[in-house]
């Protein structure tokens, strides 16, 4: 029998991780649990206590009497994935043991965003002083999966963040777009599903990013692709992007553009004028929704995604964007359109990335331990 996989990538190493991570267990025990037989059982578990993640323990049976028994237990403090999130506003960072529990994580918001490597070095060492206080044991680290906001990597960028992950611990690297990775969080949470039609995620921070998640016409495992959304034209707009274009989605949905339309530091502020009932800040909040719905209505006609979420600070501070932007988009639907595309918000924030990073690589391995059983099972043959 070989380790199986499901959509939120959970072989049979990470179902012994799961039952351990409850209580104790013998082999016998793990075996009728899993409902596996005891060499396919053997074969999942001995590399895991080998790697240090499951600790044997043997013990007399009770009044003394046969052989000694085998009790296994999960070893809290072994960090097994990390997941890392450099965002525009906020950086986040999370470590997991082999059972999926979180050992550590922090998170720290800056005002100007100036590239990702000052903000990627002082995570590093925010976790490296959080391994330090919490003895974590790190010497087995899978693997770490960082976002960064951007929908394409160069090689360079690449090598440099392992390079400076390297210098912490082991382990290979994966990488995406902060938004894939938020998709990614999502997918593997109670409330995610994936479909043959593609899903929109959008995540209204910093800046404006989005993506695309699909599953696989052969296989059942998300397929993520992102794109340069926030840089899309809006009719009307006539300032200048950073990207040299004239009039992005960004100049109008983004953090920065609704604070400085409403003349306010933070959204705590813009909420809170809002609330006041202040007409200017309520423009340029409908000015934003109305930008998003039409940029949202475009890729829709030509897509038909089955459902765009969005997220990030800006859905957070200002939920009703959501709703907004729903009626905005119907708006520029074309009159022969009958079917509707629902819009819902879920978490984006730093934490939820860095989560979408831990999926990513714990994808990435499941994988990896399926095709090594595959060769195994092949060669035994």
């Amino acid at each position: 029998m070989q380790a199986q996989i499901n959509q939120f990538g959970n072989t049979l190493q990470d179902l012994i991780a799961l039952a351990l991570g409850e209580r104790s267990y013998t082999r016998a025990q793990l075996t009728r649990k899993l409902g596996v037989s005891r060499p396919v059982l053997s074969r999942a578990l001995d590399p895991m206590i080998h790697d240090g993640f499951v600790l044997s323990e043997v013990s007399a049976r009770e009044g003394g009497a046969g052989r000694p028994v085998q009790y296994l237990s999960l070893v809290d403090g072994a960090a097994y994935i990390v997941g890392l999130s450099i965002g525009r506003n906020e950086a986040a960072g999370v470590l997991i043991n082999r059972a999926g529990q979180q050992l550590f994580s922090t998170s720290f918001e800056y005002l100007a965003y100036r590239g990702w490597e000052k903000p990627l070095q002082k995570l590093l060492s925010l976790l490296m002083r959080g391994i330090a206080e919490n003895s974590i044991d790190t010497k087995k680290i899978a693997g770490t999966g960082v976002a960064l906001p951007m929908s394409a990597f160069r090689d360079s960028d690449a090598a440099k963040a392992a390079a400076m992950v390297r210098e912490e611990w082991s382990g290979g690297c994966v990488y995406d777009n902060i938004v894939a990775m938020a998709a990614l969080a999502h997918l593997h949470s109670p409330a995610g599903s994936l479909a043959a039609s593609p899903q929109m995620y959008v995540r209204l921070s910093g800046g404006v990013g989005s993506c695309f998640m699909w599953s696989s016409p052969v296989e059942n495992i998300p397929q993520v692709v992102a794109g340069e959304f926030g840089h899309v034209s809006i009719p009307g707009i006539a300032q200048k992007c950073h990207c040299g274009n004239i009039g992005c989605l960004e100049l109008a949905a983004s953090y920065a553009a609704l604070c400085n339309g409403a003349e306010v530091e933070s959204l705590a502020d813009f909420r809170q004028k809002l609330d006041s009932g202040d007409p200017q800040t309520a423009d340029v909040l409908n000015r934003g929704a109305a930008a998003l719905g039409f940029a949202c209505a475009q890729v829709a006609m030509a897509a038909h995604p089955s459902h765009i979420y969005l997220g990030g600070e800006v859905v957070a501070e200002l939920p009703q964007i959501v709703s907004l932007t729903q009626a905005q988009m119907r708006r520029h639907f074309s009159p022969a359109i009958q079917w509707e595309v629902p819009i819902s918000s879920i978490p984006m924030d730093g934490a939820a990335c860095a989560w979408g990073a831990v999926c990513a690589v714990k994808t990435s391995v499941a994988a990896l331990q399926i095709k090594n059983e595959s060769i195994a099972t092949v060669m035994r043959l």
